[in-house]
């Protein structure tokens, strides 16, 4: 007899549940599952304006803060059969006791050691510095979700902190977004379009 959680995993991302609202899903491959809240939202549109080809299938969850556990479950799903997830972290703008439930849920289904999040302060440093898929400075939210990573998962950095990572899953992987994109996507920043397209073209 099948468990709950075998149930979730056999779904996969056709049991993400009323918390998170669908983009339909096109020719390509991406779908974006916004939560219902303004920040999930507004970055939502911003990876809308991306030039969205890839030959693999991408689901993305932007501004993330409200994650549950069945949603969580059923989008790794998505992965372990050979799909990526983009999780975009949006726990700077999250409640103290939210913030600890969904570190220790991306902790204990995707495996990510993600720390608290870092309101950054200092004006005189606005960008982090990607490494992969291409080398580029992106202006960054005001704040960043820190994450522990090897230097070979590491695809950005700020201030010497690691705040994105590559990692395999199964037979897809994450991409974790722990300095948000989405805002500078909707601004039109140019160097948040060029990470953007080139990410999504190389998974």
């Amino acid at each position: 007899m099948q468990t709950r959680r075998d149930l979730l995993f056999g779904l996969g991302s056709a049991a993400i549940g009323p918390a998170l609202s669908r983009t339909p899903r096109p020719e390509f491959g991406i779908e974006i599952l916004a939560e219902k809240h303004c920040l999930s939202e507004e970055s939502a549109k911003g990876f809308r304006l991306l030039d969205r080809r890839s030959s693999a299938r991408v689901i993305v969850l932007p501004g993330l803060r409200e994650l549950s556990y069945e949603n969580a479950l059923a989008v790794r799903s998505h992965a372990l059969y050979g799909g990526w997830l983009i999780l975009e972290s949006g726990l700077a703008f999250a409640a103290k006791e939210t913030v600890a439930w969904q570190i220790r849920l991306i902790r204990d289904v995707f495996g990510l050691r993600i720390r608290e999040p870092v309101t950054i302060r200092d004006n005189n440093s606005s960008y982090v510095r990607y490494t992969w898929p291409v080398r580029h400075f992106v202006r960054h939210f005001s704040a960043i979700t820190p994450i522990e990573c090897s230097s070979a998962e590491r695809i950005a950095e700020f201030a010497g902190v690691n705040v994105c990572a590559r990692r395999r899953v199964g037979n897809g992987g994450i991409i974790f977004l722990g300095s948000m994109l989405g805002p500078g996507l909707v601004a039109e920043e140019r160097e948040a379009h060029q990470v953007g397209n080139v990410i999504l073209q190389c998974l």
